[in-house]
């Protein structure tokens, strides 16, 4: 049987009448409960669960109410050094599930994405339209002046039928949660966005609704996947309005090949893979993880009949790099693509193996990187060559360790004109630090 890894134009395409549509760890290693136990408290989990929500200041008959306030500041003694809500992220019991309401309030920073595509003229009297439904993440966000950043997919907004000169939607409402009454919609611009990386960015801007809304920026997550760790894919599936769906990483990085909305420009996609129920209308929706966080934009999903649970989003700093790229190139200028440095080198991973991590409880893959080929008159020539085997990259005072063969092409892609990096790698059995500057030359526009 074979396999279709479709876009999600599954961002469903609407015609006037319808168309088709754990990693929990605990780097101290003793739970807020345990915790309590150690400071006198007497009684089981869900008596101790209990006390902090101010149904039973008592463990069965006797025991004192143990303030949560007080076990935080313990910890702090103890040389705990994040703040409170870190610390009820990371030690409250495991089997409470706290991730309820962390993604109840990430409802407020998704919105529902209306694109009206005009076909083009074919000799008829009359244009015809349909809609492209998908979703969005509040990126950036200025209530006061009624402006939003929003990031979503490109194919969300993008047609090979459409009559604009961009294939870009002119006419793109979006929708507040509980807010997808007709009127309520929010007139957004297209700013830029890339084909070929399937990111698109949308601009909301001096609107009363917002202005007066319960809107909020999206929260970014700043921990490392690891597979098996929840997620929650907020989208709008098959147009039925907001939609959470739950499920699992179930890889946390990987390339996959597919055709790119034009239905002719073969692309390759690091995503990540996940089996939360992905359907049209999820595009562009965020991936988030149980504290609420973004991880990453739904894109994609494997529609075969053999296979089930495999839907991908892009991950993150993907996402948010192209993202920034956009809003600094493209705000308010005539340019609609984003602009990326080439170093001029193409990597391969030659070994590859998986360590358990015993201060995080998670495995985690360790590759080796090494340059495979070098461009000549490229930015890397005669300073790097084929066989050099990479260790680290320092961009901004910031020394990150090459274990993956997708970590420097990432921070490549989010450099500025005229940054510089520092490489250090093995050459020969020689340690060696080679800085490369990025000049504005070297950034070319991407589709």
């Amino acid at each position: 049987m074979k396999k279709y890894l479709k876009v999600l134009l599954v961002c469903l395409i609407i015609l006037p009448c319808l168309l088709f549509s754990a990693c929990i760890f605990d780097k101290q290693g003793k739970s807020a409960y345990q915790v309590a136990l150690d400071n006198g408290f007497k009684g089981t989990e869900q008596e101790w669960l209990d006390s902090l929500k101010g149904t039973n200041g008592k463990d069965g008959k006797d025991a004192e109410l143990i303030d949560i306030e007080d076990i935080y500041q313990k910890a702090r003694d103890e040389g705990f050094g994040g703040s409170f809500l870190d610390f009820l992220k990371e030690y409250l019991s495991i089997d409470a599930d706290i991730s309820q309401t962390y993604i109840n309030k990430s409802l407020f920073s998704v919105v529902n994405i209306l694109a009206e595509i005009v076909k083009q003229s074919s000799g008829l009297s009359q244009a015809q339209s349909y809609y492209s439904v998908g979703a969005g993440v509040i990126y950036k966000l200025d209530k006061q002046n009624g402006t939003a950043y929003i990031i979503t997919n490109y194919h969300v907004v993008y047609s090979k039928d459409a009559n604009t000169t961009n294939k870009i939607s002119s006419n793109i409402m979006v929708y507040l949660y509980g807010s997808m009454l007709e009127d309520m919609g929010m007139k957004a611009s297209f700013v830029g966005g890339s084909l070929t990386y399937d990111i698109a960015v949308l601009k909301v801007a001096g609107n009363n609704i917002l202005k007066n809304s319960n809107a909020e920026q999206v929260s970014l997550s700043t921990k490392t996947l690891t597979v098996g760790s929840k997620c929650f894919a907020i989208g709008n599936p098959e147009a039925q309005g907001f939609s959470v769906t739950k499920g699992i990483i179930s890889v946390d990085s990987e390339n996959i090949a597919l055709t790119a909305a034009d239905n002719k420009t073969d692309i390759t996609l690091r995503v990540i893979r996940i089996d939360a129920s992905i359907n049209g209308g999820n595009s562009g929706g965020g991936l988030f993880n149980e504290f609420g966080e973004l991880i990453g934009i739904v894109n994609a999903k494997v529609v075969d009949e053999d296979i089930e649970g495999m839907g991908y989003a892009i991950p993150l700093n993907v996402a948010t790099t192209i993202a920034n790229n956009i809003i600094r190139d493209c705000n308010n200028v005539s340019t609609e693509k984003f602009s990326k440095p080439t170093l001029g080198i193409a990597t391969v991973a030659r070994s590859s193996s998986a360590k358990y991590n015993e201060d995080t409880g998670c495995a985690e893959i360790f590759e080796e990187i090494y340059i495979d080929s070098v461009t000549q008159n490229s930015l890397a020539y005669n300073k790097l060559f084929a066989g050099d085997k990479l260790i680290s990259v320092t961009y901004n005072g910031t020394e990150t360790q090459i274990t993956r063969n997708f970590i420097l092409g990432d921070l490549v892609l989010g450099l500025n004109p005229n940054d510089t990096i520092t490489l250090k790698l093995s050459r020969n059995n020689q340690t060696k630090q080679i800085n490369i500057t990025f000049p504005t030359s070297s950034f070319s526009a991407v589709a």
